[in-house]
């Protein structure tokens, strides 16, 4: 049972997915958060909670976003691939272009502390495409010098998706038994589990430490 200590009020954007709603199902059953903001492009599943304020909006228009109160924490859960986006100029608007939208916003709106999940391997000098979206994303919000910026590097993501994913079925066993492997190197290709990527979005929310702070597959592996 929750007591009367909630004070936070957290924005969430992307609680549709996989890690997003675990990370919903957190907030809502805290004793620290009492309001969660989700901002959707579509109405979710808790539009009708009754600790939910849900904002259904068009993403182009993210920096002019009125939420109605103070938000402590905003939770930047969104992403997608090239094939789902349909094009890398798509991918790009959801990966980079919403994320720092969203970045100065919090910026805007009083230095809210924010959490993004980026991927393993992110660097805006990478010859993969995906790798180096991601990388620029994460040094374009770092010059916005947020108060506290926690940006998560997960490897393959592993648990409950609405989805099925064919090539995720194939490789996480794979990298699971690599990943076990004693080495640095190998653990680093240990799948992400969902639900420990969610909790520790949640503790570090908790703490919000200060500056730019990341976080790797062995610090997610503590939330198991």
């Amino acid at each position: 049972m929750k007591t009367t200590t909630a004070s936070k009020t957290a924005m969430v954007i992307g609680a549709t997915g996989a890690t997003g709603q675990a990370l919903m199902s957190l907030l809502l059953n805290s004793d620290k958060f009492n309001n969660v903001i989700v901002v959707h492009y579509r109405p979710t599943p808790w539009h009708n909670h009754p600790q939910v304020n849900e904002i259904v909006m068009d993403f182009d228009q993210l920096e002019t976003m009125e939420a109605g109160t103070e938000v402590d924490t905003v939770f930047c859960c969104i992403g997608t691939t090239i094939k789902k986006a349909g094009s890398k100029s798509a991918f790009v608007k959801v990966d980079h272009d919403y994320v720092l939208a969203l970045g100065r916003w919090a910026v805007k709106h009083g230095n809210i502390a924010f959490h993004l999940i980026s991927a393993q391997g992110a660097n805006k000098k990478s010859m993969a495409f995906y790798m180096k979206v991601k990388g620029d994303v994460e040094d374009s919000l770092k010059t916005l010098n947020l108060n506290s910026l926690c940006i998560y590097h997960p490897s393959l993501l592993h648990g409950k998706r609405d989805e099925f994913r064919l090539m995720e079925s194939i490789s996480f066993p794979i990298l699971e038994l690599l990943g076990k492997i004693p080495f640095s190197l190998f653990r680093m290709l240990r799948p992400t589990r969902i639900e420990a990527l969610a909790n520790l979005m949640y503790l570090r929310s908790l703490k919000e430490p200060s500056g730019t702070n990341y976080f790797f597959p062995d610090d997610i592996a503590t939330c198991e």
